[in-house]
Formats: structure tokens, C-alpha cells, sequence
């Protein structure tokens, strides 16, 4: 075990052994907080939900002084986020994960903003303002969250507008030159309207060194989250929401360390060093909206959800990760989506319920992918330099995506005890690509080119291809109620993720069909919800197997990347979570996830190497997850807070052929906090840490002329937050 794992370790068993000395002097407890989720597009108690769900509340959010998403989402068992780019969400779930290298694959991951989609993973890593709550929903959701949800759902929840005036705010100093600001007010305009504003700002230093001088330290940000909701209600049956938002990052991006090959000792030898001779950013433009329109009618409610996003993406980074001019690489790409939603949902306690609803949504992507050989990557390689040398291509992409659905969900309680829920979904996705890419190669004569850029990328006439399908996908759910706490349920649920087109470079003049075929999942589930010891234990659990059928996987083969569907592929395991109420404010939580994730066939369509029985990248068999929090008044209406977390990771490989110098050596992440608060929380003044013991490992990598590239994560970071309310 490695030694800050080791470490770790020790710190979290020490903490916990003080459990039994809290519990002898604490007093009797009170119930466990009800957790209330809208999975199922209607209110109802996280343990009514036959669902492998975990939700993550604000205050809990707050407690583990989240900043952005990222901070929460790998504290739930078989859930992982493995990447620090603000632009890249690598969300994993049960082992299942989709790259984001190509804006052609949507992601196996749905991730929802106040019910709207958001349709690229460079849109979701935003700072953590104003969330109600985030419900993570693992496997395939068919039916209600149709969209691609091969692997599951995060669904994050903003606040709406309060009935009274409330404002409150926190303010944040750490490492790195930390520093974030974050404040809503929120309050009635008039008797039906109200209104919620709230700013985020965010900043800091790189954490990475720069060995190259006069460039910034990698890993640098400038953020800036606005957003607005405005509630008005005209008449008592009919209630309007909307939310307009606006995200820009600008940040220094690329953490690539030369681990082995010709490269590795141009920067000295220093293994966390690295350097650059170009300016590397990333810039981020993000406009989100919604209005969401609740009509209540007799025994229904009739719902329509508008979204509409834009973003304008942009970055630009020194490939080979030395002061030396080999390679560059830019990726702009912008998209804009648009979606309604338009569903009616039964109300009332009779024994049938049901939802049905149509879905529409238009999304138009365009990237113009460029690289560029500079100066001294032919002495790199062993050839002689030439004087003036740079070869480059570019790669242009469009994509129009339209998507129509119809679906619909059945619920019938048969007893006091069984209740039998069936949905199906009808999905017809339309696609159009139109893409070219040119060649730029240096000439030492008229007709003479060195050509140096050709063994990456050939010129590709502009070419129109089309993609179309239909597909139905759905779910079955039957439980059984054993007592008022105890629920246990089986499930199946068929996913599916639509076909695309490789977006990226192509190596070759002659692409043929850039277009690969879509992606269906059988799960079978078995789980249970419960609550004891007079609702002061709750105990949930679930055991999957899963299937996939010409599961998508991007592998990238030295000079481009293409997206190969797998023959088969499965993964099966198991999670289970634990809250214990020990005491007055005094909890317990402990997650577990097992996830035996492998292909099952799987030939690389370009190297025709043979993955068949590798595990799938990212998915660490095992994933721990705890924390203890006590809070206890001092003196007067004033307390203390204090929490520690332990993440714990197996290994995993971060590459479809297992590569060994990718492999993510099982880690343990521990998180401290300690606070000073007032006993309502209306104000206080908290230091955190995050990594405090320092673990490091590889989220990422690859080959690249001969040299090994890997990517390393965040190092320890710790702040100072002072937070009030009003």
C-alpha cells in the first residue's frame, strides 16, 4: 500500500475508534433526516424510490465545503471523477464511462441541470452555487431520463425562489491562492412573484509547477457563476419557474508529465515538472435557461420544460509538455441545444398512477480541431533540423443532432405490500455530419514537402454522412413493502445511447463511414431500502449485472483516436450504504461498491489488437466511501463542528488495452474539516482539507513518438471558510 494510503488509513481507523466513546456520551437521537428526490419526476422519500439512488443534500454540500461538482460526486459508492479539467467530466458509474475527446459520442453519463439536459461533459463541472440537491441514479434510466443514460443520472437540483427574504454567503482563502466568493439573496417581489440571484467567483493559482519561466503553473482558474430564477405563480393552479445562468472559466490546462522515452529528461528529471513554449488555456462561455411551467389540473399535473444552452469552448496546449517546439494542439468547439419536455402526471393516492410525456430536442456542434509539428520535432525523432519548419492540419466538424421521444410509466399498487411499475420509451435519434480536414506541410522545394505531418493526418475531402434510428427502451420494477421501513425490489432496465461520428482527426484520405453504431445495456437488479432502530439506522443495497451490446470505446492508436464498439461487454456487483445517527449531531456514513466491469469481445478496429477480457478504463473494482461528522454545542448558542471523510479506490486502468504505465494504483483520499458555528448556522467560520495526507496517482495518459504521457491528480488542498446566513 502506498504510504500516504497507508497513512490514511491509520488516521480514519484512529477517528473511528472514537465512535464508541461519543455514543456512551451521547443522549438518545433523533429520526434521520427525510431525503426527498424527484427520480421518478415526482416528490416523493428517497426510501420509497425502487432505484439504486444516493442524493447529496446542501447540507451536506456544505459540510464537505464543496466548490465544484467534482468535490461531491466521489463520495458515493461506485461513482468516480477522475479528471481535474474544468472542461473534462470523466463521471464513471458502476464502471461504465465515456470519453470526451469526441463531440460525437454522447456521454454514457445524463447529466440534468433543474430537469434540462446538458448535453457535452465541457458544460458540467460548474462551481457548486446554490444546489438544493444532487441525486445520483445508477444504471441505465430507459423510460423518464431517456437521453443516453446508459449508465446512469446525476440530477442537480438549484434552489427556487423562498417566500421570505433570505439572504446568505460564504467566503473562501486557501492554497494555491485560493480564494472564491459565493452569495443569493432571494425573496417575494409582490404576493405570486418571487426571485433568487446568485454569483459565484472563483480563483487560483496553478498547483502544477511550470519549469519553463515567464509561463503560469499548471492548473491555474478565473471563474465567474451567475444566475437568476424568478417564481411566479398567476393564479393558484398554475406555477412558473424560470432560470437563466451564465458560466465563464478561464483557465491554464495540461498536466501531462513525461514518465519515460527521449523526452523525459528535458525537464530535469523533476517527475512533478513541466514545461511549455506556448500559452496554454482553456476559455469556457456557458449559457443555460429554462422554464418550467407546472399547470395543476383535476387528478393530473401537466409539466412543460423548456431548456436552451450555447457554449463556446476553447483551448490550446503544448502536447509534448517540454520548452521544446514539437507540438501543439487546439480544440474550439460550441455547441447549441435546445429541449421541451411536455409530460402529465397523475395525482392523488389511487392505486394507479401514471406519467406520459413527449420530448423534443435540436443541437447543433462545431469544432475545428487543429495541430501543429513545430521546429524541433524533427530533431526529436533523429532527423536534422530545417530552418522555418511547421507542418499543421485541421479538422472541421459539424454536427446537426435532432432527438424525439414518447414515453410513458405505469405504476399499480396490487396490495398494501406489491406495487408493479412497467415504462417504455420510443427514442428516434437524426444525425448529420458534414466534415474535411487539410493538410499544411512544409515544403524544401516547390514539390518537394517534408511530409512529416502526413503519418497523422491525410487531407479529407469535405464529406455528408446521415445517421437515423429508433429504438425502444424501457424498465419493469416490482417491490414489496415488508413493514413501513423495509422495501426490497427487482428491476430491469434497457438503456440506450445513440450512434454518432468520430469528429476527430483522421489519419487516412479515405475515411469511409465515420460513423459508429449505437450502444444497448440489459440490467437485472436486485435491491432493498430500509430504516431501524427507530429510523435512527438506514441500510440500503443493491446487487446488478449489466450487459452491453456494442458498447462504444474510443481508443487512440498513436497518431488519432477512433471509436470502436465493443462486441460485448458486462459489469455486475453490488453497493450498499450506511447511515448511522449515533448520537445529537452525530452521524455516520459508509458506502461500499464493488464493480467487476470487463469486455467481453472487443477487437480494435484500427491496430486489430484483441482487448477481449480487459477491464473497462476507469473502473476500479472496489470503491469506500466514509465520513463522520459531530456537531456539539460549547458555549452558549455557539459549537463546534468537526468531519472526516475517507475515499478509498481500487485500481484501475485508465486505457481500453490495460497498459500497466496508466494503471491507477488503488488510493485513499482523506478529508478533514473542522468548524466554529452559531447552533442555527447562521454563521461560522470553518478550515478544511482535501488530500491532507497527499495521495497521488494517474487519471490519465498516452503514447506519443515514442514517449509516455501520464497525468497526475490534485496534490493536498485546504482553505478557510467563513459562511453566514440571514
Amino acid at each position: 500500500m502506498h504510504q500516504s494510503a497507508r497513512t490514511g488509513v491509520i488516521v480514519l481507523g484512529l477517528v473511528l475508534l472514537q465512535v464508541p466513546e461519543c455514543l456512551q456520551a451521547a443522549a438518545a437521537a433523533t429520526d434521520l433526516q427525510e431525503v426527498v428526490v424527484t427520480a421518478r419526476k415526482r416528490a416523493e422519500s428517497l426510501q420509497d424510490v425502487p432505484i439504486s439512488i444516493s442524493a447529496i443534500s446542501a447540507q451536506t454540500l456544505e459540510d464537505q465545503s464543496a466548490i465544484r461538482f467534482q468535490d461531491s460526486l466521489n463520495s458515493v459508492p461506485n461513482v468516480s471523477w477522475s479528471s481535474d479539467d474544468i472542461a473534462d467530466a470523466k463521471i464513471t458509474i458502476r464502471g461504465i464511462s465515456s470519453d470526451t475527446n469526441n463531440f460525437g459520442i454522447e456521454p454514457a453519463v445524463g447529466v440534468y441541470m433543474d430537469e434540462v439536459y446538458i448535453p457535452r461533459p465541457t458544460a458540467v463541472n460548474q462551481m457548486a452555487l446554490d444546489i438544493d440537491r444532487v441525486e445520483v441514479l445508477r444504471g441505465p434510466q430507459g423510460t423518464l431520463f431517456g437521453r443516453n443514460t446508459v449508465a446512469g443520472v446525476i440530477s442537480i437540483v438549484t434552489e427556487d425562489p423562498t417566500p421570505a427574504w433570505r439572504a446568505e454567503g460564504d467566503l473562501t482563502g486557501g492554497r494555491y491562492d485560493l480564494l472564491q466568493a459565493r452569495a443569493s439573496l432571494s425573496g417575494p417581489l409582490s404576493e405570486r412573484t418571487g426571485i433568487r440571484l446568485s454569483a459565484g467567483r472563483l480563483s487560483q493559482k496553478g498547483w502544477f509547477n511550470q519549469s519553463t519561466p515567464g509561463f503560469p503553473d499548471f492548473g491555474g482558474e478565473d471563474s465567474w457563476t451567475l444566475r437568476a430564477k424568478v417564481r411566479f405563480k398567476p393564479t393558484d393552479s398554475l406555477d412558473l419557474v424560470a432560470s437563466v445562468g451564465y458560466v465563464r472559466d478561464d483557465a491554464v490546462i495540461g498536466n501531462n508529465l513525461i514518465a519515460d522515452g527521449p523526452l523525459a529528461g528535458i525537464n530535469g528529471g523533476v517527475i512533478d515538472s513541466i514545461g511549455t513554449n506556448v500559452d496554454d488555456f482553456a476559455r469556457r462561455r456557458l449559457w443555460m435557461g429554462s422554464l418550467r411551467a407546472n399547470w395543476d389540473l383535476p387528478g393530473h399535473t401537466l409539466t412543460a420544460i423548456t431548456g436552451y444552452s450555447s457554449e463556446r469552448y476553447e483551448s490550446f496546449k503544448d502536447q509534448d509538455y517540454t520548452p521544446l517546439d514539437i507540438l501543439a494542439t487546439g480544440e474550439p468547439e460550441n455547441f447549441h441545444f435546445f429541449s421541451q419536455e411536455l409530460r402529465l402526471t397523475s395525482t392523488g393516492q389511487e392505486a394507479l398512477s401514471y406519467i406520459g410525456g413527449v420530448y423534443f430536442s435540436r443541437m447543433t456542434l462545431s469544432g475545428n480541431t487543429h495541430a501543429e509539428l513545430g521546429a524541433d520535432v524533427l530533431p526529436a525523432i533523429g532527423f536534422p533540423s530545417i530552418p522555418g519548419y511547421r507542418e499543421s492540419v485541421q479538422t472541421n466538424s459539424h454536427l446537426l443532432q435532432k432527438s424525439y421521444a414518447a414515453f410513458g410509466s405505469v405504476s399499480y399498487k396490487a396490495s398494501a405490500r406489491v406495487a408493479l411499475t412497467a415504462g417504455l420509451r420510443y427514442t428516434d435519434e437524426r444525425k448529420t455530419l458534414d466534415y474535411d480536414q487539410t493538410v499544411s506541410p512544409f515544403f524544401i522545394a516547390p514539390d518537394t514537402p517534408v511530409g512529416l505531418i502526413y503519418a497523422f493526418a491525410q487531407d479529407v475531402a469535405p464529406l455528408r454522412q446521415n445517421y437515423s434510428k429508433g429504438v425502444l427502451s424501457g424498465d419493469a420494477t416490482a417491490s414489496y413493502q415488508w413493514n413501513h421501513d423495509v422495501q426490497s425490489y427487482l428491476r430491469f432496465s434497457r438503456g440506450y445511447k445513440a450512434g454518432g461520428f468520430d469528429t476527430t482527426q483522421s489519419s487516412t484520405s479515405d475515411p469511409g463511414s465515420r460513423a459508429f453504431k449505437p450502444e444497448f445495456v440489459n440490467l437485472y437488479e436486485i435491491g432493498f431500502k430500509s430504516l431501524f432502530a427507530g429510523r435512527r439506522v438506514k441500510i440500503n443495497g443493491a446487487i446488478f449485472y449489466s450487459q452491453y451490446q456494442d458498447k462504444q470505446e474510443q481508443v487512440f492508436n498513436g497518431t488519432d483516436f477512433a471509436t470502436n464498439n465493443a462486441a460485448t461487454a458486462r459489469s455486475q456487483g453490488a453497493e450498499v450504504e450506511v447511515t448511522l445517527l449515533l448520537g445529537p449531531g452525530l452521524e455516520l456514513y459508509l458506502g461500499v461498491g464493488f464493480a467487476d466491469a470487463k469486455y467481453g469481445e472487443f477487437v480494435d478496429k484500427l491496430s486489430g489488437e484483441d482487448y477481449s477480457g480487459n477491464r473497462l478504463p476507469l473502473a476500479a473494482r472496489w470503491s469506500v466511501d466514509s465520513s463522520l461528522q459531530y456537531r456539539r454545542p460549547v458555549l452558549g448558542d455557539w459549537g463546534v463542528v468537526s468531519r472526516v471523510e475517507g475515499e478509498y479506490h481500487s485500481d484501475s486502468f485508465t486505457t481500453s488495452d490495460n497498459d500497466p504505465n496508466f494503471q491507477q494504483r488503488g488510493k485513499l483520499i482523506l478529508n478533514l474539516r473542522l468548524g466554529w458555528e452559531r447552533s442555527d448556522q447562521s454563521l461560522g467560520i470553518y478550515a478544511w482539507g482535501r488530500n491532507v495526507t497527499d495521495a497521488r496517482f494517474v487519471t490519465g495518459g498516452f503514447n506519443f513518438i515514442g514517449n509516455t504521457f501520464i497525468s497526475r491528480n490534485r496534490p493536498t488542498m485546504w482553505g478557510v471558510e467563513l459562511r453566514g446566513k440571514w
